[in-house]
């Protein structure tokens, strides 16, 4: 999967989200949306310091502002929502809900090394 390959080559610092910027993540296509969507959790599911590093990599440049602004967006338009589907079971309930507490704690994480503040 290309989501995996890129995402691969940015958790090992061979490539930045910087080059993401030429994205528009408020108006996406149902595909684009699959692929950023798993790119983003096979990164967010990296070690603390990588994903730090990642995220800060693109924090302090002015020119990155709008990427900031739309991984933010995608964050909590689509990361999240996609996270609650319904579970049928109340195991699979509590798993999901663990794994949103996770997935949760993880974007803040990112959001807060990128120097989003968040709107």
């Amino acid at each position: 999967n290309l989501a995996l390959l890129l995402a691969h080559l940015i958790t090992h610092f061979s490539v930045s989200l910087s080059v993401l910027k030429v994205v528009e993540f408020n108006n996406l296509e149902e595909n684009a949306i699959v692929f950023f969507y798993s790119l983003f959790r096979k990164i967010l599911g990296a070690k603390d310091a990588t994903l730090v590093s990642v995220f800060e990599r693109i924090a302090y440049s002015l020119d990155l502002e709008d990427l900031r602004d739309g991984i933010w967006y995608f964050f909590h338009q689509y990361l999240l929502v996609k996270s609650t589907a319904e579970a049928k079971s109340k195991e699979l309930k509590m798993k999901k809900k663990v794994e949103r507490a996770r997935l949760r704690q993880r974007m803040k994480l990112a959001t807060k090394a990128m120097g989003h503040k968040g709107k």
